[in-house]
């Protein structure tokens, strides 16, 4: 069985918790050293997932979006289709010649209806390719002491760097994603302005596919998957590998928490 495998690496530790619609999001009025030169930024927080920031490294990518105290981080990878049985192709090459003369006479979407109906006629025919799915999403949490503010996220297009950044009562908070390319992995920072603020939940969701059989393991410091499909040969594997600078890591069911 191939499979292929993808990793993410938190360095730091990490941060995040749950949104509330109360939270006012504020920008200092000096210039900010977060906003690249190249890129795009907002100081709004992306609340669906196509309106959240991306990076990748033409292999792997991932999508950050959510509030600033729950955060979801989808990654995905460039070979992850399903892979479907396919049905016996059509014979609709003596066609040919009429396709092309519909083309000219009456354009592309009559000749693609000719086209399916001549097909249906040799039976049942699937031209659908092969469904994409994600492999999997990164859950982070971590509440607020207090008001959440100075709040801007950022892509550098040059580094393909992806920064969330925002304050609370306690401390500014950091979080800067980017995915490596001769490396092959993810890898996710968060750190903090002050010593032993950070404390945060760690977490990914089961695989919840009706055609792949997946199993996840949760450690102290590692979250991983292996997935296996149902109706073919082949699947992928995923790691998240949790390294801590100073503070406690412990899990509590099926999440990491660190603390301090």
């Amino acid at each position: 069985m191939r499979k292929h495998v993808l990793t993410v690496l938190l360095m730091g530790v990490l941060a995040f918790g749950a949104g509330n619609a109360a939270y006012g999001f504020e920008l200092d009025r000096e210039p900010d050293a977060l906003i690249p030169l190249r890129g795009v930024t907002s100081s709004v927080p992306a609340d669906r997932w196509d309106y959240g920031f991306l990076t990748g490294n033409g292999r792997m990518g991932a999508i950050v979006y959510g509030q600033p105290t729950v955060e979801t981080i989808v990654f995905n990878h460039e070979r992850l289709y399903l892979p479907r049985p396919r049905p016996e192709m059509p014979d609709l090459g003596k066609f040919l010649p009429e396709v092309r003369r519909l083309i000219r006479e009456e354009g592309y979407g009559v000749a693609r209806e000719f086209s399916m109906q001549r097909a249906a006629e040799q039976g049942q025919f699937d031209y659908h390719s092969d469904p994409f799915h994600v492999a999997f999403e990164l859950k982070l949490e971590m509440p607020a002491e207090g008001k959440v503010t100075n709040y801007l996220r950022a892509t550098d297009f040059q580094t393909g760097e992806v920064s969330v950044r925002w304050r609370d009562d306690d401390a500014t908070y950091l979080r800067r994603l980017f995915v490596s390319r001769p490396d092959n992995v993810a890898v996710l920072s968060i750190t903090a302005s002050e010593a032993g603020r950070l404390n945060l939940t760690i977490s990914a969701p089961p695989i919840a596919h009706e055609l792949i059989e997946s199993t996840r393991h949760v450690e102290t410091e590692w979250i991983t998957y292996e997935n296996a499909y149902r109706e073919s040969p082949g699947g992928y594997d995923s790691a998240v590998r949790v390294i801590h600078r100073g503070g406690r890591a412990r899990t509590d069911n099926d999440r990491i928490v660190i603390c301090d």
